[in-house]
């Protein structure tokens, strides 16, 4: 592609959940993912590494089952905008 070679694609992701758990998505204790590529354009001599490294450690979680939901209806009488557009 372009003059480009690429090679010696590899994947690896690594998900961790608390241990005897039911695997969803409150239980997740890390997430990981490591890429790695070699590429080489056709007039360099040797080939570039590059690795792509991704981290994910949650430290909350929200259901989003709560009954505040008054404060985020849309009242289609009244803007909210305070500037006129045209």
């Amino acid at each position: 592609m372009l003059g480009y070679h690429f090679f010696d694609v590899k994947n690896n992701t690594h998900i961790a959940h608390i241990q005897n758990s039911r695997k969803q998505f409150g239980d997740l204790l890390e997430y990981r993912q490591i890429s790695l590529m070699k590429l080489k354009y056709k007039h360099e001599p040797m080939h570039n590494v590059i690795n792509v490294y991704i981290n994910f450690y949650p430290t909350a979680f929200d259901s989003g089952n709560n009954k505040d939901d008054c404060k985020t209806k849309f009242d289609l009488n009244r803007s909210y905008y305070i500037s006129k557009y045209w």
